[in-house]
């Protein structure tokens, strides 16, 4: 089932999720040494939220963030990136 921009997923009346269609994920790379969520950048089909960052995981209310997080695990969108954790201030 293919679900629009609009549809909202209800399980016995309360709400579980809602999808965004998108085209493409590029950029991929893990915002974590954990590898427990990774940062990327979705085009998505409405032009509302266009092309923009996005910061997908495992787990999440949208339905469209954890399928984007478990293409990219399978390499369906190219390597990720590894973590660099961020530089010391002097």
């Amino acid at each position: 089932m293919t679900l629009t921009i609009d549809q909202q997923v209800a399980l016995n009346g309360h709400l579980i999720g809602v999808y965004y269609p998108y085209t493409d994920v590029t950029d991929l790379h893990w915002f974590d040494a954990e590898h427990t969520m990774l940062n990327c950048t979705v085009a998505f089909t409405d032009p509302r939220l266009g092309t923009s960052p996005y910061t997908a995981m495992a787990e999440d209310i949208t339905l469209h963030c954890p399928e984007i997080f478990a293409r990219a695990i399978n390499d369906e969108f190219g390597p990720i990136a590894e973590y660099v954790p961020p530089s010391e201030a002097p």
